[in-house]
């Protein structure tokens, strides 16, 4: 399946690609709100009652959820949209992993 550029989910970031973080990864998995572009991409977010801007997409996959442990009723899309984005907030500028399913937005991870 291929992402808004061209990626499919064999194109997920590996530690080899250049510009992937190679340091740690807080992990949260908590919903957020998205505003997006006419790609879809995400151009704000909202996480903690924060709002932060998207200043550089830095990579973006697609994945397909595990169904077979948490079926959905059908025709549900079981597609994940991945970005790898850096944002600032009124806190700074950060590398975070935002995605968007079909129960809407999610903050992933923090890269450190």
């Amino acid at each position: 399946m291929l992402s808004s550029a061209g990626r499919s989910e064999d194109d997920a970031p590996t530690p080899t690609d250049p510009g992937v973080h190679s340091g740690s990864m807080r992990v949260y998995n908590e919903p957020c709100e998205a505003t997006e572009n006419e790609d879809g991409s995400p151009r704000t977010f909202v996480w903690r009652e924060r709002e932060n801007t998207v200043i550089e997409l830095v990579h973006d996959w697609r994945s397909m959820r595990p169904w077979w442990i948490d079926p959905l009723p059908e025709p549900m899309d079981h597609e994940v949209r991945h970005y790898r984005v850096r944002a600032s907030s009124s806190k700074g500028q950060g590398l975070v992993e935002i995605e968007h399913h079909y129960e809407g937005w999610r903050f992933a991870s923090i890269l450190d």
